[in-house]
């Protein structure tokens, strides 16, 4: 199964009972809105990072990822957080693709090619041998879930990339 489609089931599936995805944060949910402060804080850390990878010969990075906040225009949703994958430096530029179809953006859909302004980053993820560095929202989300979701997901990425074992 791609990571992607790992990714979106992860999301989906949390929230089954009452079908809300937790890719939604409630304004008033201060540890998250802290977890991507904290993601958007270390984004030069992230940049960094793929800047060195661009100018490797042989790539060391198993994935990177970049969680998007997009407007969302549908059933009075004011943001939707979406998956980007294929991250690469085009000049001076974060790129990728659209890595999930939307549910409330119109702007944008599933294999469309983006570029990344970084005020709209809600949190970035990149793995060298199987180790994963950021993901801050990924780990309050690991904090949240009950054990019962833990045992679902501990083996899935991208909780078994952030030590979510420990």
């Amino acid at each position: 199964m791609e990571i992607m489609q790992i990714l979106d089931r992860v999301i989906m599936s949390t929230f089954k009972n009452d079908r809300k995805p937790i890719a939604w944060f409630a304004e008033e949910d201060l540890e998250m809105l802290e977890a991507i402060r904290q993601a958007q804080l270390a984004y030069s850390d992230f940049i960094s990072a793929i800047e060195e990878e661009s100018k490797r010969i042989f790539p060391v990075f198993d994935d990177a990822l970049v969680k998007y906040a997009f407007p969302a225009t549908k059933a009075g949703i004011k943001v939707e957080h979406l998956f980007i994958s294929d991250i690469e430096l085009r000049g001076d530029k974060l790129c990728g693709t659209v890595a999930s179809e939307p549910l409330y953006a119109n702007s944008v859909k599933e294999g469309d090619s983006i570029e990344i302004e970084p005020s709209r980053v809600s949190d970035w993820l990149y793995v060298i041998n199987a180790i994963g560095v950021g993901g801050f929202t990924f780990k309050l989300m690991w904090q949240r879930f009950s054990e019962q979701e833990k045992s679902a997901y501990r083996n899935q990425p991208p909780f078994i990339w952030l030590n979510a074992n420990n």
